[in-house]
């Protein structure tokens, strides 16, 4: 036959059950550390704890085993606290861990945490690795071109991004002919593709202002 412990909480929150233990003393033996945690950790008013047999059909958490990198494991979901001090967390995972190893749980705490903190350093560089620098947005040409009646006014394209979002580029007297430069013969003079200054204006000692790709963001 096997045992738990049983964890009953007042009405509105769930019962929690530990187990199975193989022998009933052992369920005792939990129960009991856990009764004795409840004088100095926070708790629901009215929780009772006690032990029954083993019932396959409801959930349990596990009993824990002296093995600190599983303890370090179940650190990842464990809910140390709810923030509000109403006890709706006990028994957490390190009440639970003293009233299993009464006079041993600082070694296996120690351990486990010195593990966690491995496994966190390693799912950092991991993230690292995995982690590369976005591609960047995407526009296309919608055929719609605002040529201005003042030619000091910039002629204004309009592209489209690929997530259906509108996008206007403006293009002054220098850039309009560097663009239309390079891309009627990308092989002129000034038009290649390693010159450090591509859209310097040859006919102009004035060098080109950066082009201007203005995203609009259109509210339905």
């Amino acid at each position: 036959m096997l045992y738990a412990v049983l964890v009953r909480r007042p009405a509105g929150f769930p019962d929690i059950r530990i187990g199975p233990a193989h022998h009933q003393h052992i369920a005792e033996s939990v129960a009991a550390g856990l009764r004795g945690q409840m004088r100095t950790t926070q708790h629901l008013p009215g929780t009772r704890i006690t032990t029954e047999a083993y019932r396959p059909d409801l959930p349990h958490l596990p009993l824990l085993a002296d093995d600190p990198d599983a303890i370090a494991r179940a650190m990842e979901h464990d809910q140390r606290g709810d923030g509000t001090g109403t006890g709706t967390t006990f028994p957490d995972l390190f009440t639970r861990l003293i009233a299993q190893y009464p006079t041993d749980y600082g070694r296996i705490w120690g351990q486990a945490c010195d593990a966690h903190d491995h496994l966190r350093a390693e799912s950092d560089e991991n993230d690292g690795q995995d982690q590369q620098e976005p591609a960047p947005p995407t526009a296309t040409w919608t055929g719609q071109v605002d040529t201005p009646h003042d030619p000091a006014k910039p002629v204004v394209v309009h592209l489209v991004f690929a997530d259906g979002q509108p996008a206007r580029l403006h293009l002054d007297d220098e850039h309009r002919e560097a663009l239309g430069l390079a891309l009627v013969d990308p092989s002129l003079p000034g038009t290649e593709t390693d010159d450090p200054h591509p859209l310097h204006n040859r006919t102009s000692r004035r060098p080109a202002r950066p082009l201007r790709l203005r995203r609009r963001i259109r509210i339905r």
